[in-house]
């Protein structure tokens, strides 16, 4: 994967409002991003999403700086166009961790298996994903989560990222 392949994350597509974060499609780093995804010019968090074209794999991943002894929620909202396929029943999962080195927390996105046209929001409020921030973690304070589908390697088309939140609990 070429540098130019890749879209990186852009800081100024994340707001930050009362120790909450909201992101948008640019906040995210996205693997071949360039060749198989139209990302908005735009920074705001919503519409127009992100929109994939033919893909092997999903993975969209960001990083945010958090308070020690904090907990957080972690929540995308995203969609399917009417034309999607490869994701029927395809495992998809939220991960995080704290630090460049912490340890990895995960959720499989069942929602996404069943391909809603959405936008949704999940996990939603009522299975959240949450994660602890250790009080010991000072030197590396940083939440990196993303969304990550490499099992399958089927072909797929059509997420729609709208945005993702990152919200303390």
């Amino acid at each position: 994967m070429g540098e130019s392949d890749h879209h990186q994350a852009d800081s100024n597509a994340i707001e930050k409002v009362d120790g909450n974060f909201l992101l948008a499609p640019r906040a995210f780093d996205i693997p071949w991003g360039k060749d198989y995804w139209r990302i908005p010019p735009e920074t705001e968090v919503g519409e127009p999403a992100a929109q994939s074209s033919s893909l092997k794999w999903i993975e969209l991943s960001s990083s945010v700086t958090v308070v020690p002894g904090k907990k957080y929620r972690i929540s995308f909202r995203l969609g399917f166009e009417p034309d999607a396929y490869g994701y029927e029943g395809t495992p998809v999962f939220l991960m995080a961790k704290i630090g460049k080195t912490g340890r990895h927390s995960w959720k499989r996105l069942k929602k996404l298996e069943k391909v809603p046209r959405g936008p949704i929001d999940t996990p939603d409020e009522n299975d959240p994903f949450e994660i602890e921030v250790p009080s010991s973690v000072v030197s590396d304070p940083t939440l990196h989560f993303g969304i990550y589908e490499t099992c399958a390697w089927n072909s797929k088309k059509g997420l729609l990222l709208y945005s993702a939140s990152v919200k303390e609990v």
